[in-house]
């Protein structure tokens, strides 16, 4: 009896230690040090604590600081497994601006055009159209690649990756 009120006892402290673990992880895999978050984030994937959801974007904050790192296999590979969990535009973003680190066009553009159609936020959008039209412009479809800039724009003015590549294009915003 007394070494089950121990062990009761002991899993009801364990949690709080469980929970400050998880939440260092959180914030190293929030952590603008690429290899500080990648660690964080591989920490709180392999918690085996976490929902669907937030597993999901543990592996996209993942996949970010791989892309960032140019490391775009490693991106696609955890942007594949926060799509099966949660195939959210956001999943979409990260995976195609690795493709197009890649130089994989046509999946860059598929990605992000997914991205647009299935993000909320502004100034996600305003990257996805602008990654798409980075991707047209590489691919050599210039009034497709202004469109998307143009785009962008309008979500965002200050968007300098989309001015910038309106310019080489030779128009105005």
């Amino acid at each position: 009896m007394r070494g089950l009120v121990i062990g009761l006892l002991l899993a009801l402290l364990a949690p709080p230690e469980a929970a400050a673990d998880m939440e260092n992880d959180e914030t190293r895999c929030e952590s603008n040090d690429l290899d500080i978050s990648i660690s964080g984030c591989t920490a709180l994937i392999n918690s085996g604590q976490m929902t669907r959801t937030d597993l999901s974007a543990a592996y996209t904050m993942r996949a970010t600081s791989y892309e960032r790192k140019s490391l775009y296999d490693q991106a696609i590979a955890d942007s594949n497994k926060a799509i099966a969990l949660d195939a959210n535009g956001a999943n979409y973003l990260v995976r195609g601006i690795a493709y197009l680190g890649k130089r994989f066009f046509d999946q860059a553009i598929a990605d992000e055009t997914k991205a647009i159609a299935l993000v909320t936020i502004i100034a996600e959008k305003a990257e996805a159209y602008e990654m798409r039209g980075a991707a047209f412009e590489l691919k050599n479809q210039r009034d497709k690649a202004v469109a998307d800039y143009r785009a962008s724009l309008k979500l965002d003015p200050n968007r300098k990756n989309s001015l910038e590549g309106l310019k080489r294009l030779g128009v105005t915003p």
